[in-house]
């Protein structure tokens, strides 16, 4: 698949494209948007669509805040998760420009002091991290839940196990991409930050976007988060999560708006009103399949994808489709390209998970709309999407119930499992000890723990958390006393152990 030639079409067309689509019909649209928001009970959605040099949508629908009835509007900041990736590739993309990062470099190259749990990963290169072949799973728990901060993040990647060999399987990994901007940082002598923004953001005149959640509430115009809860299934305020500690990887927030002003960077292939900012040759390697990604997408219209520089590529009904997602506690962000018909959509919502779903649907919407392709229920199969995952998971959970011994009790009394316990990998917990109940701390998270049987304890549910039902294991040592606990936390590797230091 050459992309230099789709990127060469991709300008050849932008001159003339009017008469290859369907006539927009803006007001139909928004009728279909609003009934898709219902569907899905998305709170609020920014969305921008774009062909060519023109914008065919760009405004806000529903509530930023739907205590307050503040309306989302064009400008309404949003959390946009990993779709952070791409741009932090591109960041690079200036670097190697500059002949001064190497995609095939080693990591060690620039970062001196990084280290891995095994030898043999020492020769991990950029591209690695870039394209999430490293070997090491996701571990993701480490960052979101234990919340280190990103220096101390950094120092225990050293600790954490890798599943498989170097440069064999794909594995979606925020945490190195979170040390791909350390190496950024390294390279141009500048916070992530800073270089993001001289490079990408400034020219590209994306002036509203910020690197954290924190920037984003200093602002008069910035969505609330919401989720699902997991037992009525409505909509509820959720409290925001910092991404500080994984700016890189997905930590970025933007307006549609702004997200108009990259669409039109990559539709461009580095381009931006006559300004090139990143090489052809540099977009075409974001834009390479590096490795499968997804060899059995859920629909028939749309072939399996590979992964490039933060950027998916794949085929929709015979078109080059590039893409991302991204997601985060209450936030869901999509963006879908079709560069050689230079259409480009960015759709942002305040509702996690199920969110994405509704941007892909209406995404996809868009793109049989303009294509003048024969129309799909997209909202319909997303619906029945989220459905099954919801009766998937309510099955697990009741067999899971079923694994339960009842009758049992813990091997000793309740306060001798209480203490600190330690991995160095994953950082430090506390159990104590409140009205004869045993509860968790993990990071800034209060949770309650419920007993199972013999010595495992479940963590009892709470709104949106990784660490919902979550069972720990304790242990003893030869003298009978609790020394250990071990929580699945990753599942590509043994459940993780964290040793009582107190």
């Amino acid at each position: 698949m050459n992309f230099q030639f789709i990127f060469f079409l991709a300008g050849l067309f932008a001159v003339n494209i009017s008469s290859l689509f369907a006539e927009w019909n803006e007001k139909e649209f928004d009728q279909f948007i609003e009934e898709a928001m219902a569907e899905f009970k998305v709170p609020g959605a920014a969305i921008t669509i774009v062909k060519g040099n023109d914008i065919l949508l760009q405004q806000g629908y529903g509530f930023r805040n739907v205590l307050e009835k503040l309306p989302v509007t064009k400008d309404t900041l949003f959390p946009i998760g990993s779709i952070t990736k791409s741009i932090t590739a591109a960041t690079l993309a200036t670097l190697v420009d500059e002949g001064r990062v190497q995609w095939d470099s080693q990591v060690r190259d620039y970062l001196p002091g990084i280290r891995f749990s095994q030898d043999k990963y020492a020769e991990l290169t950029l591209l690695d991290m870039l394209v999430h072949r490293s070997g090491m799973p996701r571990h993701d728990s480490v960052w979101h839940d234990f919340s280190p901060t990103h220096e101390e993040l950094m120092s225990q990647i050293r600790y954490l196990e890798m599943s498989k060999p170097l440069r064999t399987t794909f594995q979606y990994n925020n945490i190195l991409y979170s040390l791909a901007g350390d190496v950024i940082s390294a390279v141009d002598k500048k916070s992530y930050d800073e270089s993001v923004r001289e490079r990408i953001l400034n020219p590209l005149e994306m002036h509203s976007t910020n690197f954290s959640i924190v920037d984003s509430l200093f602002t008069e115009d910035y969505a609330s988060a919401y989720s699902k809860d997991p037992s009525t299934r409505e909509v509820v305020n959720i409290g925001f999560h910092n991404l500080d500690n994984v700016t890189a990887a997905g930590g970025i927030n933007t307006t549609a708006t702004d997200a108009a002003r990259y669409l039109s960077f990559l539709l461009n292939a580095g381009i931006f009103e006559n300004h090139r900012i990143v090489s052809e040759a540099s977009m075409s390697s974001m834009c390479t399949p590096h490795i499968l990604f997804n060899p059995n997408p859920p629909f028939k219209e749309t072939e399996a994808s590979y992964y490039g520089l933060g950027l998916i590529i794949s085929k929709y009904r015979g078109k080059t489709l590039i893409s991302h997602t991204g997601g985060i506690d209450g936030f869901s962000a999509v963006m879908l390209l079709l560069p050689e018909e230079q259409i480009g959509i960015f759709i942002m919502s305040n509702l996690d998970e199920e969110g994405a779903n509704f941007g892909s649907a209406v995404g996809l919407k868009a793109i049989d709309r303009l294509l003048n392709f024969s129309p799909i229920p997209w909202v319909q199969r997303y619906i029945t999407l989220e459905h099954n995952a919801y009766e998937e998971q309510s099955r697990k959970l009741m067999l899971d119930a079923k694994q339960q011994i009842i009758e049992t009790k813990p091997s000793h009394d309740l306060l001798s499992y209480t203490g600190s316990y330690k991995n160095d990998g994953y950082g430090e917990l506390n159990i104590y000890l409140e009205d004869n109940q045993l509860s968790l701390f993990i990071g800034k998270k209060k949770r309650q723990l419920k007993h199972f049987h013999y010595d495992v304890f479940m963590i009892e549910s709470d709104l949106h958390d990784g660490l919902n039902n979550k069972k720990l294991n304790f242990s003893t040592d030869f003298k009978g006393k609790i020394e250990s606990v071990a929580i699945p936390l990753e599942a590509s590797v043994k459940p993780i152990v964290f040793y009582r230091s107190i």
